[in-house]
């Protein structure tokens, strides 16, 4: 086995090139901020994981070779870290599975680019105090109500599901769960309508359900989501690269970030958002009655 260690600053450590998981008692060494055990070809992490301390704000585990997350965490620990990353590995489940899963204590979670078939209910039963959660690029087909509930669901604010096979959403992301729920991005996946769950979050203030497919590679989403507009706080919405066809609401120059681009046979007045095209609040271009917004959601 070769393991080449790389001191990056006297609180931050990276491990590069190996294949397991060594029990460093690192208190003994030195109090580390920051742990990275990227891009490696680890396999597995024991439970008994002792390689960082309590003073640990930023661990990375992303492209590795996991098959399940570790339970080396516990969501009721007073220390809560500020990112934990897990993405770009082959994770399925979670080691202890949905009972026996102990949780994360970390502000952001990200789980990006597995191979997660089922929504990861072991984060919300377990109590991990997640903010931001990244889902983006799993196999999810759906998720079941109920799998989203746990006693600190409601901490959660942003939560990415890009790049899935997502066709509906539960009532777990209503207001009643998750009421400070700020951003979702559900683009990517397989929607025939807007799911209305999330709307109804008073602190909504970011949509995204860009280029819904289904196996064919059709368009699916067609219909504009009546209403969306009255959403108080949302500001940014992104639903173009669909096939949304006559729009039958007001456009209001108070969602200042609008994408519909790439909806071949659309159809929408924007009169009541003219004075704030004309003040550059929106990047537009017209081409008869169709319109075209190109747009980031941060």
């Amino acid at each position: 086995m070769h393991s080449c260690v790389k001191w990056l600053s006297s609180k931050c450590l990276t491990v590069l090139q190996t294949r397991y998981i060594l029990c460093i008692h690192l208190e003994q060494i030195i109090k580390l901020s920051t742990l990275y055990l990227d891009n490696n070809k680890i396999t597995s992490i024991p439970d008994d994981f002792c390689a960082f301390t309590n003073e640990v704000e930023t661990l990375g585990f992303s492209y590795n070779e996991l098959t399940e997350v570790p339970n080396i965490f516990n969501a009721k620990s007073i220390y809560i870290m500020n990112t934990v990353d897990f993405s770009h590995n082959n994770i399925t489940g979670f080691s202890g599975g949905d009972d026996g899963f102990k949780g994360i204590n970390a502000y952001t979670v990200s789980l990006s680019y597995n191979k997660l078939k089922k929504f990861p209910k072991a984060l919300f039963k377990s109590g991990s105090p997640i903010q931001t959660l990244d889902l983006s690029a799993n196999e999810l087909t759906e998720v079941k109500e109920g799998e989203m509930q746990g006693s600190n669901a409601h901490l959660l604010q942003t939560l990415d599901l890009r790049f899935n096979k997502l066709t509906k959403l539960c009532d777990d992301f209503r207001a009643t769960n998750i009421p400070y729920l700020t951003g979702i991005d559900l683009s990517y996946n397989s929607f025939s309508e807007v799911p209305t769950q999330p709307l109804n979050c008073s602190e909504l203030k970011a949509f995204a359900i860009r280029y819904q497919r289904n196996e064919k590679g059709e368009r699916t989403l067609r219909d504009w989501p009546v209403g969306i507009m009255q959403c108080p706080s949302l500001i940014q919405l992104q639903i173009g690269s669909n096939d949304i066809r006559k729009v039958d609401e007001t456009i209001t120059p108070y969602v200042w970030i609008l994408d519909i681009k790439d909806n071949p046979n659309i159809s929408i007045d924007l009169s009541g958002a003219c004075s704030a095209i004309q003040n550059g609040m929106y990047c537009c271009s017209t081409i008869r009655h169709r319109i075209s917004a190109d747009v980031i959601f941060g």
